[in-house]
Order: C-alpha cells, then sequence, then structure tokens
C-alpha cells in the first residue's frame, strides 16, 4: 500500500467511524461495530509502518504489536453472526423486509467487515513478508503466514468464546495470562477442531486475496501491453 492509498484508507476509516458512531451509540448491540473497526483497523495502521520501518529492532518490536492486535481484523468477520439480530424476514409474508433501518444496518456491517479483513489480508502479506525479506528468518512467506493464521485462530477462538481483548494485556496482563492459561490447558475437542477450522478458513480466505491481486495485476498489465501496442 503506498502514501496515498493509506491516506484513503484512513479517510475512509474515520468516515466510517463517524457513522457507526453516530448511527448506533448507546442505540443499538451493533455499537460493537464500532469499538471492534477500531481494533481491527490497528494492525492495517501498524503493517504501513512496519514496512517503511529501517530499523531490524522497530520493525520487529512493531511486527509483535502488529501480530497482538491482529486476530482483531479477521475477529471482525465472526461479528457477521449478529445480522441474526435483524430479523430480516417480514412474519407476514416471509420476504425479506424493506424496512430501512435493517438495510442501512447491513450497509454499515458489510462497509465495516469486508473491506477490513481485505486490508488485514495485506496487511498479513507485508508483515510476513518483511518477516521473510528485513528481519531475515529465511524461510518461505506462506510457512509464516500460515504461522500467524494458526495463532490468528487461536486469537479468534479465545476472544470470541473466553471474551479476551488485545487490549486487556496492558489494563490486565497479569489476569489475561493466566486466564489464558487455564483456558489453554483445558481445549477440548470440539474447541480444537473450531480452531483448526477457523484457520483453514483464514488461510483459504488469504489465498483467494492472493488470487485476486495477482489476476488484477495480470488483467493491469494485459492492458498496458494492449495501450502500449495500439500507440505504435
Amino acid at each position: 500500500m503506498i502514501q496515498k492509498q493509506m491516506y484513503f484508507i484512513r479517510g475512509y476509516y474515520i468516515l466510517l467511524l463517524l457513522v457507526l458512531y453516530l448511527s448506533f451509540y448507546e442505540k443499538s448491540v451493533f455499537y460493537l461495530f464500532f469499538t471492534n473497526t477500531i481494533l481491527a483497523y490497528i494492525p492495517i495502521e501498524l503493517a504501513r509502518w512496519v514496512k517503511v520501518s529501517s530499523s531490524k529492532l522497530v520493525s520487529l518490536v512493531l511486527t509483535l504489536f502488529w501480530l497482538l492486535f491482529f486476530p482483531n481484523n479477521f475477529y471482525l468477520f465472526t461479528d457477521l453472526f449478529h445480522l441474526s439480530l435483524l430479523s430480516p424476514y417480514d412474519p407476514s409474508t416471509m420476504m425479506i423486509s424493506m424496512k430501512m433501518e435493517i438495510w442501512y444496518k447491513l450497509l454499515l456491517v458489510v462497509l465495516s467487515v469486508f473491506p477490513t479483513t481485505f486490508f488485514g489480508c495485506e496487511s498479513l502479506w507485508m508483515v510476513t513478508n518483511v518477516i521473510v525479506k528485513k528481519i531475515g528468518i529465511g524461510v518461505y512467506q506462506w510457512l509464516v503466514i500460515s504461522i500467524v493464521l494458526f495463532i490468528n485462530a487461536i486469537g479468534i477462538y479465545f476472544g470470541r468464546f473466553l471474551r479476551l481483548n488485545s487490549t486487556d494485556v496492558f489494563t490486565d496482563s497479569k489476569e489475561t495470562f493466566m486466564r489464558f492459561v487455564e483456558a489453554f490447558t483445558k481445549i477440548d475437542g470440539p474447541s480444537f477442531l473450531l480452531i483448526v477450522l477457523i484457520f483453514f478458513f483464514s488461510l483459504i480466505f488469504v489465498y483467494i486475496y492472493r488470487l485476486g491481486i495477482k489476476f488484477a495485476l495480470l488483467t493491469e498489465r494485459e492492458e498496458l501491453y494492449e495501450d502500449t501496442s495500439s500507440r505504435r
């Protein structure tokens, strides 16, 4: 993401957060999208600073902070479950309701979740690229991505079912660590399978994202080649 793109992204989230705040503050359970979107944006911003940093030490510290907050990004995707609270079906006709309030909330949720997850995939690619090249661990990037996504899946699980938050590490680190260790030692079979499912879902999502980027770049190159050829 070049600097101009980051200006656009920052402007987008300032506007989005303002609309989310004004629309849902003390009015709806959907206010959680305001706070969760803030947490989900942090790794997007951190990834930019990781990339432009010229110091390996600074890059390493920023990467650790990024890793701490990254699960918030994909966690936002699980908030789509809250769409069930919209009750979109008209009870008399069993058709999708035409109430503007329902469609407005749906639009805001979509504008929060999908762009954030997209930029989260980009932040993952940027940071893992830095880990491999700048910090220099010398392994295949997709291996690093897989490791990060498995950690991410664990973070999503504990965030969703234990209500642990990245900020808890700073506000109550001892209690957070004790709860994490206790819960981690008691993970049963279904919980582990859920973590694995989240991992594979995330991995597939990132892979599809990379395919989309490659397709877009290929299309752009073909258009550029055709434009250059037509001028000859």
